[in-house]
């Protein structure tokens, strides 16, 4: 009834079908972009190899209000001139510096896992108007020369960069990022 030969190419079309499936899915997930009332700034990411979520480095400015002899009186012309160029010069979506989405955990060399190596690795990072990296800078070394490589690589390979925008146009900008290698 059922034969080797029918048996062997019936799997074999379905193991293709499954690593074509697996292909073409990831592909068809559409990049979430932030909303409105995302902050209009970025923040260096510290990334710890404990935590695949990242980790704010400086606290996001806070606010205050302020109540003195001034804001008692009205505002004049001035204040108003002041409010109307501030005004213009941020639109939604603006960024101080690029930012980075879609971090890809680095995988450390065998030798650092046998080593059992550690460290904290500090790159600025210069981003294109498109979002593509064109350069980085090692600001902090883990003092191993392969672990900074494979941060490196899974940088260039792994993130994607939304590029300094201001006043709506894409420019080319500096970010920092770092990572924690503890093994």
């Amino acid at each position: 009834m059922y034969t080797e030969k029918g048996i062997n190419s019936v799997s074999l079309v379905l193991a293709i079908s499954l690593n074509v499936a697996i292909l073409i899915i990831p592909s068809c997930v559409k990049e979430i972009e932030p909303g409105p009332y995302a902050g209009n700034y970025s923040i260096p990411v510290q990334l710890s190899g404990k935590s695949d979520k990242p980790q704010a480095t400086q606290p996001a400015p806070k606010t205050e209000l302020v109540k003195d002899a001034e804001s008692k009186r009205g505002k004049t012309k001035k204040d108003n001139d002041l409010k109307d160029k501030a005004d213009t010069k941020r639109q939604p979506g603006d960024r101080d510096a690029p930012a980075a989405y879609g971090q890809a955990k680095p995988i450390p060399p065998k030798i650092a896992i046998n080593n059992e190596w550690s460290g904290t690795i500090i790159l600025e990072v210069e981003v294109d108007y498109t979002g593509k990296m064109l350069s980085y800078k090692i600001i902090q070394s883990t003092g191993h020369k392969e672990l900074d490589e494979t941060f490196i690589k899974t940088v260039q390979s792994g993130y994607t960069f939304k590029p300094k925008r201001i006043m709506g146009k894409d420019q080319t900008g500096i970010v920092t990022l770092s990572y924690t290698f503890d093994l």
